[in-house]
């Protein structure tokens, strides 16, 4: 009888966050004790993918700090997402405005009630958010307690009565698509004030649509509506792992480069050159293209360097 009290007391134990953070350092940083070790094991065998998820990926749920000399591994988990994504990006981008150019389609930008091009600027962020979540296990969640963390990752949540329950993916997409157009409504009434013409709707729509695709659309597929509303119209959102909050960084910054890009290509618009290319919102919407693509090779680049340098930073002070 008391074995089976003491194998019950075990199992409180092993499962209590105190243990769980205890596992979970040992087991990053290296113990000796076999009896955390064996625990850890069995949480492990019991729960894989939200030992996983929690372990491998959020380990700032538990609050748990690393010590100091044990922060390398993100660090190069950082430089390599922002490596990939830049070069996807580029990627794309290039073999978009390729496209555009070889196919003619180039001064179909404007049109988007007639023409298909402007839908594949959000085919691309699609394929960039897959790749992310796929490669990087990336989780757009925000910061909160141990409970709800571990509710918000495995995907349900709990009610009084302590029944599963499922988030609606029907309320979520219609809280994605509120945000898209509101989106576009805001970039096109931006546009009419800095002076687009007020005749050329469909022009102005697609341009605000192009705007939409490449700013507020990658940040909602990553965050959701709930947390892109907080972003938005809070000072600063801090998601829950250090790796997720470097992504929404690269995010805001290719907004960034979006809106100088489209805005500084609006000066060749009134010069007398009488170039098909001029016309609005061709030289906008190039501009917003190639605005992310700028913004994505100063990411590269910056990137680089500064890996480059902490190497040899490192090897110099060994």
């Amino acid at each position: 009888m008391w074995r089976i009290r003491r194998l019950h007391s075990l199992l409180l134990r092993l499962l209590s966050p105190k243990v769980v953070r205890l596992t979970f350092a040992c087991k990053c940083f290296g113990s000796n004790n076999k009896q955390i070790d064996n625990r850890f094991q069995f949480f492990a065998n019991k729960n894989p993918k939200k030992s996983f998820v929690l372990f491998h990926n959020q380990p700032e749920i538990f609050g748990y700090e690393m010590p100091p000399g044990r922060g390398t591994t993100t660090t190069l988990t950082t430089t390599q997402l922002y490596i990939n994504i830049s070069i996807l990006s580029l990627g794309l981008n290039a073999v978009y405005v390729a496209y555009l150019v070889n196919s003619g389609h180039l001064y179909d930008t404007g049109k988007c009630w007639s023409s298909h091009v402007v839908l594949l600027l959000p085919a691309i962020e699609l394929l960039k958010d897959l790749f992310v979540r796929k490669a990087f296990m990336l989780d757009g969640a925000a910061r909160a307690s141990l409970t709800s963390g571990i509710t918000s990752t495995t995907g349900s949540s709990k009610n009084a009565k302590g029944t599963t329950k499922k988030s609606s993916p029907l309320g979520d997409s219609g809280g994605i698509v509120g945000i898209i157009f509101g989106s576009i409504v805001f970039y096109a009434f931006v546009c009419l004030i800095l002076g687009a013409p007020l005749d050329q709707y469909e022009e102005t729509v697609s341009l605000a649509s192009v705007l939409t695709s490449l700013t507020i659309f990658p940040i909602v597929l990553f965050l959701g509506h709930t947390e892109t509303m907080r972003l938005l119209f809070s000072e600063s959102l801090e998601l829950r792992s250090s790796l997720a909050n470097g992504y929404l960084n690269l995010l805001k910054n290719n907004c960034i480069g979006v809106i100088l890009g489209a805005w500084g290509a609006s000066v060749v618009a009134p010069l007398d050159w009488d170039r098909p290319w001029q016309v609005y919102p061709v030289p906008n919407v190039v501009g917003a293209i190639a605005g992310a693509f700028g913004m994505n090779v100063f990411t590269l680049l910056s990137t680089t360097y500064f890996a480059l340098t902490n190497d040899r930073r490192k090897r110099g002070m060994v």
